[in-house]
């Protein structure tokens, strides 16, 4: 559903939508806090499942976008299930 989202927001071109906010508008340092902020929505005990594996996702792709942003140089460690880079 999340990822849905994205997508819908890209195909509208929806300036509000989060994505398009944090890909093209925001800061390492700002993601970094929306990161931390829905990290902390996934310790809730009354969150359920669904609910959490929407916001697992954002979490990924907030991670992405902070790589992105950071450039090849400084990116952090692989996403889960992606391989290592290969050197050229």
């Amino acid at each position: 559903m999340a990822l849905k989202g994205l997508l819908v927001a890209v195909q509208r071109g929806d300036r509000e939508a989060l994505f398009l906010k944090a890909k093209e508008e925001m800061t390492v340092e700002e993601l970094e806090g929306v990161r931390r902020g829905i990290e902390a929505r996934l310790s809730s005990p009354v969150i359920d499942d669904f609910d959490r594996g929407f916001f697992e996702q954002w979490v990924e792709v907030i991670k992405l976008l902070m790589d992105l942003k950071r450039g090849p140089a400084k990116r952090a460690e692989p996403a889960r299930g992606e391989p290592e880079p290969q050197g050229t």
